[in-house]
């Protein structure tokens, strides 16, 4: 997903996702191909399983667009930060001060 980022007073990068309707097509074209990707790779021979496993496909393709009328499902918002820290001390450091002034963090590296 594009996305922005802008210097805060903390001097980490807060990411501002913009998401396109180009990147909506993409990613639905993505979920349309891992789909067939998985039934290529657990093939059956049932076909109640196959007909399942297709009506489940069909019926998360044609959900009803969001109340809004934005014609996209609706999508919570999440406003993130990502800090990059020097070293893994200071990583456990931060997660351990965040966490106790209630924020909810995780850990990633890279």
């Amino acid at each position: 997903m594009p996305a922005t980022t802008a210097d805060c007073h903390c001097h980490c990068h807060c990411l501002l996702p913009l998401p396109t309707a180009n990147w909506f097509a993409a990613l639905a074209e993505t979920q349309n191909q891992l789909q067939q990707r998985l039934l290529e790779l657990t093939p059956t021979d049932s076909p109640d399983l196959r007909a399942a496993w297709e009506a489940t496909a069909r019926s998360i393709l044609e959900r009803q667009p969001d109340p809004a009328g934005h014609g996209l499902l609706s999508v919570f918002e999440q406003y993130l930060i990502l800090v990059t820290c020097r070293d893994e001390q200071q990583q456990v450091e931060l997660l351990q001060r965040f966490t106790t002034e209630g924020l909810d963090c995780r850990a990633l590296v890279s």
